[in-house]
C-alpha cells in the first residue's frame, strides 16, 4: 500500500475527531453554546464530502477501505439502537426520538451484518444498494426528528442531555460517521455497476 492509499492519516484524523468530541462534551461547552450541537453533525459531513470529491488523496485513502469494512461499521447501530430504547424506557430520552431511532438502528445494525456477508462476493448483489438507502433514510429520519426537537421545540430531556457525554456522541461523531459511510458506500457501489467503457477498435489494426 502507498503513501496515497494508506489509511493511516484517516484513522488519526478519525480518533482526533472523536476526541475532541469527547472534549466537548467532558467540558460542557455546547451546553452554553446550543447552535454548537446541530454544527458538530454539518461541519464534519460537508468537509468530509468536500475532501472526497475534491482531493484525490483522501478519496483514494477512503476507497482504499475494504467495502465489508465501511458495511461492517452500521452493525454497532443494532446496540446503539438498544441503548436509546433502554434510555427511553429510564427516562433520559423523549420517546419522540428514541423509539423512532432505536427501533430503526436495530434494524439496519442487524441487517449490516448480512450485508456484511453479501459485500464478500465477488459481484455485490443489488439489494445492497437498497440497504444502504434505507440505513440513510432511517438517519435522515432521526437526525431530522432530534434536530427539530433539540432546536425548534427545545425538548427538555435533549436540551439536557445532547451537550454532555455520552449523549454528544450521537451528533458529534456516530452521526457524521454514518453519514459519511452510507455516501462511501453508495460511491463504491454506483461505480461497481458502471458498465466498463467499451475500447474501440484502432484504425491502426485494419
Amino acid at each position: 500500500m502507498n503513501s496515497s492509499t494508506s489509511i493511516r492519516p484517516l484513522a488519526l484524523v478519525t480518533l482526533g475527531w472523536l476526541a475532541a468530541v469527547v472534549l466537548v462534551g467532558a467540558t460542557s461547552v455546547a451546553a452554553h453554546a446550543r447552535p454548537l450541537v446541530p454544527l458538530m453533525i454539518l461541519g464534519p459531513v460537508a468537509a468530509w464530502i468536500v475532501a472526497y470529491r475534491r482531493s484525490s488523496t483522501w478519496r483514494a485513502r477512503i476507497d482504499a477501505l475494504p467495502l465489508r469494512w465501511l458495511i461492517g461499521l452500521h452493525a454497532a447501530r443494532a446496540p446503539i439502537g438498544v441503548g436509546l430504547l433502554l434510555a427511553h424506557q429510564r427516562g433520559m430520552l423523549p420517546a419522540a426520538f428514541a423509539i423512532k431511532a432505536g427501533w430503526g438502528d436495530v434494524a439496519v445494525g442487524l441487517g449490516a451484518v448480512a450485508a456484511v456477508v453479501a459485500a464478500r462476493a465477488a459481484v455485490a448483489p443489488r439489494w445492497l444498494g437498497a440497504w444502504n438507502l434505507l440505513g440513510a433514510i432511517d438517519i435522515a429520519v432521526a437526525v431530522g426528528t432530534a434536530q427539530y426537537l433539540f432546536v425548534v421545540e427545545r425538548e427538555p430531556l435533549l436540551t439536557a442531555g445532547a451537550p454532555h457525554l455520552p449523549f454528544i456522541l450521537l451528533p458529534g461523531f456516530i452521526v457524521p460517521l454514518v453519514i459519511a459511510t452510507h455516501v462511501a458506500i453508495a460511491a463504491r457501489l454506483r461505480r461497481a455497476a458502471a458498465p466498463a467503457p467499451q475500447r474501440l477498435p484502432s484504425l491502426t489494426s485494419r
